[in-house]
């Protein structure tokens, strides 16, 4: 690239602040085999830590057939990133995604924002109910639209994963709060509250646990 075409670049840049540089990552409609490194049942879902050379993934799956059959800890599968996020595959049994975790890894893969729109923190309202929780993590169910901004669909009705912390529980029980969008740094969507936010850790599609849903 010649040094006109970067002054070029670097103008449109801070006359826009929208150009983009995006992290590298697996292409979309390829297959990657990957290992499953750790597997952990929650709720209506599992946890499934996958491991590779190239990427490392956490997802959730539905505890169905035949995600039972594909999804078994320390074996090798098959993962396509396809009609949005994906799927794993042994044999000829398929397990769709679920939900995800690693937001930041989703969020860096659209490209990181420049000029003013990487310091931009916008913030949305969020309603909600506890959908389910264990010693670990907290689930609540309801409207999440900011988590639009790293292409998860159909945010306005879907279940957020929170890790379980005494800090944050009267905000959870309130069923309503500011959800705030962070364009850098590792906690990407922060549930607000006084004396620091509750990081959402994974989002997970509703009706698509084995039993439905509720």
């Amino acid at each position: 690239m010649g040094l006109t075409a970067l002054l070029l670049l670097s103008g449109l840049a801070g006359a826009c602040g929208q150009v983009r540089l995006a992290e590298p990552h697996e292409p979309p409609f390829t297959e990657t085999t990957m290992s499953v490194a750790r597997v952990i049942e929650r709720g209506q879902w599992f946890e499934v830590t996958l491991v590779s050379p190239q990427v490392n993934r956490l997802f959730y799956f539905g505890r169905t057939e035949p995600c039972v059959e594909v999804i078994r800890q320390d074996t090798e599968v098959s993962y396509r990133r396809t009609g949005g996020f994906g799927f794993v595959a042994k044999g000829d049994l398929r397990c769709d995604v679920a939900g995800i975790g690693h937001l930041q890894r989703w969020r860096d893969m659209r490209g990181r924002p420049g000029g003013g729109a990487a310091r931009a923190r916008p913030r949305r309202r969020a309603n909600y109910r506890e959908f389910w929780s264990d010693e670990e993590v907290v689930m609540l169910r309801g409207d999440f639209s900011l988590a639009s901004m790293i292409a998860w669909p159909r945010a306005d009705d879907t279940i957020a994963v929170f890790k379980r912390e005494e800090r944050c529980q009267r905000t959870m029980e309130r069923g309503n709060g500011f959800l705030e969008y962070n364009p850098n740094g590792s906690n990407v969507l922060v549930l607000v509250q006084e004396g620091g936010g509750c990081p959402l850790i994974g989002l997970i599609r509703p009706g698509s646990g084995s039993e439905g849903g509720r």
